[in-house]
């Protein structure tokens, strides 16, 4: 505002960005498990992760392959 009262304006827009990715900070390692054993990750371990801007959601995938036996399977879990 000058000394006579007339003001302008002018706009600024910030733009606030998350561009980097979590990182895990743990993994679980190679676990093996009877055939009657549960394979949910609470029981066979959980990857814990971190972020710069906002709270992690860690979700899996599961592969699993059948053995040669019954009961048998390989499962590659896959977190993201």
């Amino acid at each position: 505002m000058d000394d006579c009262g007339n003001s302008s304006t002018c706009l600024q827009i910030i733009s606030v960005e998350d561009t980097t990715p979590p990182t895990y900070t743990s993994t679980p390692g190679t676990v093996t498990i009877t055939c009657n054993d549960d394979s949910d990750p609470a029981t066979t371990g959980e990857p814990t992760a971190t972020d710069n801007c906002s709270g992690v959601v860690i979700d899996y995938v599961d592969d699993v392959f059948e053995g040669s036996c019954e009961g048998e399977a390989i499962i590659t879990r896959i977190w993201s």
